[in-house]
C-alpha cells in the first residue's frame, strides 16, 4: 500500500465513523489516480458521491480535499 493511500485511508477512516467499506473504495480510486499522474494534463479524476442523505459526503469531501492539495 502506498504512503499516499494510507494517509488517505487513516484521515478518511479517523473522521468517517462507520463507513469502512466507502473509504476503502475512496482510496483506492484516489491511489490509482496518484498512480496515472503521468498524464498531467487530464484531471485526476472526479469523484461522484451518490450516498443518501446523512452519510458524510460534504465531510468526506472536505478530508479528502485537505489531504490531496
Amino acid at each position: 500500500m502506498s504512503r499516499e493511500k494510507e494517509a488517505v485511508l487513516s484521515a478518511l477512516r479517523d473522521w468517517i465513523i462507520g463507513q469502512d467499506e466507502a473509504c476503502d473504495k475512496i482510496a483506492d480510486v484516489i491511489d490509482t489516480w496518484l498512480n496515472r499522474a503521468i498524464y498531467r494534463k487530464w484531471p485526476l479524476g472526479v469523484v461522484f458521491l451518490a450516498w443518501p442523505t446523512g452519510v458524510w459526503k460534504t465531510e468526506t469531501v472536505r478530508v479528502l480535499a485537505e489531504k490531496l492539495l
